[in-house]
């Protein structure tokens, strides 16, 4: 795999196009684990303070629901 250049490389290519498929599918599934690891510690007794946007107990909640809406 070509790294540098003015032009990539046809495996370069095929690489970008192949990742690019399923991307959002990867982006979704990594945003439903995030929110499923901070639900489940946020309810830990053993962990004092999650910080997540995701959590409705975040003070800047309502800023990160529209900006991820």
């Amino acid at each position: 795999v070509k790294s540098s250049g003015a032009v990539p490389g046809p495996m370069d290519c095929y690489l970008v196009l192949r990742g690019i498929k399923t991307l959002a599918v990867r982006v979704e599934r990594a945003v439903s684990n995030a929110k499923k690891v901070a639900d489940f510690l946020d309810h830990h007794p053993k962990v004092s303070e999650v910080h997540y946007p995701g959590l409705s107990s975040h003070p800047q909640h309502e800023l990160a629901k529209k900006q991820m809406d």
